[in-house]
């Protein structure tokens, strides 16, 4: 009687075991090396860049505000015109439809203090955000806008 001979079966069980743990442990690195990337559902944050007219039953309180990227922050964008009181932009974080508005400090020509602070979302081309403006004036506006083309 003939016995055949293959190669796997010259290999010793201490090989295979060596081979199996370095290709469970390549795995296992793979898969810990991928990351989920929760940001990639939502859209860029220079989706909030442009011009948005805010909407008003009254003509009078229609106007226009802008967004456009800040020069050296990432995500962040200076909002211009959004409050006819301020001269200066205000500084907004966006993170996916997520708008921030840190708490920011202004002193007028007469060195009276505003504090702006708010919150908002982009939800397609209508703009919703919510603004606190606390010091010699306390006021809160809760504006709605959208985008123009």
């Amino acid at each position: 009687m003939k016995t055949l001979s293959h190669s796997w079966a010259r290999i010793s069980p201490i090989t295979i075991q060596v081979k199996l743990v370095l290709l469970i442990m390549a795995a296992l690195i793979s898969l810990a090396s991928c990351k989920k990337n929760d940001e990639a559902a939502l859209p860029a944050a220079a989706a909030f860049e442009g011009k948005y007219e805010v909407q008003s039953s009254d003509p009078s309180e229609v106007y226009t505000f802008t967004f456009t990227k800040h020069p050296t922050k990432a995500n962040s964008f200076n909002i211009t015109k959004m409050l006819s009181f301020l001269n200066v932009p205000l500084v907004a974080e966006a993170v996916g439809t997520q708008l921030t508005i840190p708490s920011q400090t202004f002193k007028n020509p007469n060195g009276k203090q505003l504090v702006i602070s708010g919150n908002g979302t982009l939800n397609g081309d209508v703009l919703s955000i919510k603004c606190a403006v606390r010091g010699f004036a306390d006021l809160d506006y809760d504006l709605t806008a959208k985008r123009k083309p």
